[in-house]
């Protein structure tokens, strides 16, 4: 199993300079290569980059391979019997090889390759939902340790689906919780399972902060008021 990430495109690398090797991955790594994998794609089909098929194929690939090694680490017991299958891997490597082999034929591909992308993007959908909830105490712990309240973790919600839906701007610093206006902070607060009856936006803030993980910044820092 290939180890060694993918080359960033040159448009994305301001956020990502570098990808964390598979070798010896921490869970700050693992989140990363979610994050890339996540902004390539959206990147491709909202012509933000200029982001190639091929591109947006090894990112899904290797987000899965990094899903796959951590939920052996993480459940043995429940993983150690489905390793990433060669049925898959010959699917992305059938892929791959004809757009390297002839460039000029890929327009003709396209549709069969975006059908495989989607197939490899519901792999890691279902790691994704596996590490949801495991990854909750994660992020809540890592944002605890945020000391300028910026780059915070995205936080999972109840069903193990992650807030990456318009309606759900990602709450990455303590100035986005801020400045959530009254519809999206009771949206946020409702998805979390943190609403109970009618309370002010103030109240929901800071419910929505302590389950995040980062109330006692935005105390420090007086941001809290109503």
């Amino acid at each position: 199993m290939q180890s060694q990430p993918p080359v960033v495109p040159e448009r994305l690398q301001r956020m990502f300079p570098s990808l964390p090797s598979l070798d010896n991955l921490s869970t700050e790594g693992l989140f990363t290569i979610i994050d890339y994998q996540k902004t390539i794609k959206n990147a491709y089909y909202s012509n933000q980059a200029p982001i190639t098929p091929e591109q947006i194929v090894e990112a899904e690939l290797f987000a899965l391979r990094a899903l796959n090694k951590q939920a052996r680490l993480q459940f043995p017991d429940e993983f150690s019997a489905n390793p990433l299958g060669d049925e898959l891997r010959t699917v992305v490597e059938d892929a791959l090889r004809p757009l390297k082999e002839d460039i000029a034929t890929l327009n003709g591909k396209f549709t069969a390759l975006d059908n495989k992308v989607k197939e490899l993007d519901n792999q890691v959908t279902k790691f994704q939902r596996t590490f949801g909830l495991w990854a909750v105490k994660q992020a809540q712990g890592y944002n605890s340790q945020s000391v300028s309240g910026t780059g915070l973790h995205l936080v999972p919600f109840p069903d193990a689906s992650w807030p990456e839906d318009p309606d759900y701007p990602p709450l990455t610093s303590i100035d986005a919780i801020k400045n959530l206006d009254h519809a999206t902070l009771q949206r946020y607060v409702t998805k979390y399972g943190l609403h109970e009856g009618v309370e002010a936006d103030a109240e929901l803030r800071c419910k929505l902060c302590v389950h995040l993980g980062v109330l006692w910044i935005v105390e420090r820092r007086g941001l809290l008021e109503a």
